[in-house]
């Protein structure tokens, strides 16, 4: 419960300090990459991942941390997450993180893994993603308008497309390193970037 504070604490907190939501969405510009770190690390590491799938909390909440203070912060690699949603809960909450502005698309991502247990068993999923969206800034009318924006689902999809043709993506988390496939541990990323 704790977790869920301190979540709600980070949104409440991004409420005041987000600008309206209310200007039309450019979907183009929501679905392009947002990288952490430094955009000019000589390292990649994409994650495709999905926000109902598990495996991807855990590598939120326990690796992806290790990964930001020893590498990311560090300037020898930047991290892409990227949108491979695995059911149609999925879908909306992959959607509801692309409608924020995109300097909350990380913190919106890591509230969700945070109380991914929370929202993705609740009696009704979509009224509580739409309770994190409220907390993080965003009014009920942009949540609904966000879940049916047509051009934003497509443009999900055609990613994920993209993902399954040039990688070979079909499960998540899926980690790429410099273009190649690795084994999802801290160890195995480490080991996988150029020195």
């Amino acid at each position: 419960m704790s977790q869920f504070i301190k979540s709600f604490t980070i949104l409440t907190a991004m409420f005041w300090t987000v600008a309206a939501l209310a200007a039309p969405l450019n979907v183009d510009d929501q679905l392009k990459d947002v990288v952490k770190g430094d955009p000019k690390a000589p390292n990649t590491i994409i994650e495709y991942y999905s926000l109902t799938c598990g495996h991807c909390a855990k590598f939120h909440v326990n690796i992806l941390p290790k990964l930001k203070k020893n590498l990311i912060d560090t300037g020898k690699a930047k991290f892409i997450a990227r949108d491979f949603p695995t059911s149609q809960l999925g879908v909306l909450a992959h959607m509801m993180a692309r409608c924020a502005p995109r300097n909350r698309y990380y913190p919106y991502i890591d509230t969700l893994f945070s109380n991914w247990s929370h929202w993705t068993n609740s009696k009704d999923p979509v009224a509580a993603l739409k309770q994190i969206g409220k907390l993080g800034g965003m009014s009920t009318e942009q949540f609904d308008a966000c879940m049916k924006n047509e051009k934003l689902f497509k443009g999900i999809q055609k990613s994920q497309d993209h993902a399954q043709k040039k990688f070979g993506v079909d499960t998540t988390p899926t980690i790429i390193v410099n273009g190649k496939k690795v084994e999802g541990t801290y160890e195995a990323i480490e080991k996988a970037l150029k020195k």
